[in-house]
Formats: C-alpha cells, sequence, structure tokens
C-alpha cells in the first residue's frame, strides 16, 4: 500500500454522485463511494475527506471481501476513529460495482435492505454501462498495464 486508494475517472461519475448522495443521505450517513472492482468512481465529499491512509484500507478491504449481495461489517478507522468502530455497509449492485457507506447504529441491515432494493433497479442504471467498460477490460486494462511497468 502506497497511503492512497485507486480510482477511476468514468464519464457516469458525474451522473453517479447524486445516487450515491441520496443513498447516503437514506441510510443516515455522510460517508459513502461508488467501487469499480475495489476502485472509487464518485464518492460523497466526507469519504474523500478521510486520511488517505483510511481510504486505502477501506478500498483494499473492499475488494478483498466475499462477494454478497449485502454486508454490514464493523471498522475501525486508525485516524478518524480507532477506538469506535464505524459500520461499513456495502451493496453489491453488479458483479463488480459495489455501493458503500459508513455509518452509525441505525438503521439496522433489514432497513437497508428495504432501503437500497428499489434504489437498485431505478436509480443505478449507469452503473451497468460502467460495468460494460469493466467487461470491456477499458478502465481495468489501463491500471493493469500501469501496474506492470512499475513493478516490472
Amino acid at each position: 500500500m502506497i497511503g492512497g486508494a485507486d480510482v477511476v475517472v468514468a464519464h457516469e461519475s458525474g451522473q453517479l454522485q447524486q445516487h450515491l448522495e441520496n443513498f447516503t443521505e437514506a441510510v443516515d450517513s455522510t460517508y459513502g463511494a461508488v467501487f469499480a472492482s475495489g476502485r472509487i468512481v464518485c464518492a460523497t465529499a466526507n469519504w474523500w475527506g478521510l486520511h488517505t491512509d483510511e481510504l486505502a484500507l477501506l478500498s483494499c478491504f473492499i475488494l478483498s471481501d466475499s462477494p454478497c449481495s449485502l454486508s454490514d461489517t464493523p471498522v475501525f478507522l486508525p485516524v478518524k476513529s480507532p477506538t469506535v468502530p464505524f459500520r461499513l455497509i456495502s451493496c453489491r449492485l453488479t458483479g463488480e460495482i459495489q455501493v458503500s457507506a459508513l455509518c452509525g447504529p441505525q438503521p439496522s441491515l433489514p432497513e437497508i435492505q428495504t432501503i437500497i432494493a428499489p434504489r437498485k433497479s431505478q436509480n443505478w442504471r449507469k452503473v451497468i454501462v460502467l460495468q460494460q467498460h469493466l467487461v470491456l477490460n477499458v478502465v481495468a486494462g489501463y491500471t493493469t498495464v500501469v501496474r506492470r511497468k512499475i513493478f516490472a
């Protein structure tokens, strides 16, 4: 880790931002991000305000987390909250695309499931386009080439 998170620069990022803001507000949070294969596509201002090491840790965790449709994991952030855990809520929208939020004890996971269900089909249509970029290896391929040159 180099103290930072991978970021995807995609045309769809701006259009996904409002849906992300709506989702984080619905789960009573101000910290949220959309990930594509563990890389940040868009995030709330507070998510970007986290320490770079925390951004890297969260991205690595989301990338390595088991592929499930909805997860709720307690996380301690070394700078922001070293003694009291946040809840990292992650919802898989498609195979490689996830929306995540850091929140407190409420809402419960069943409540989050009812919050995300209608939004999953209605508000995240641009995610399908982003998913197609990843399938075509347009976005991921560029990152892979850069990494090969660094580690070669």
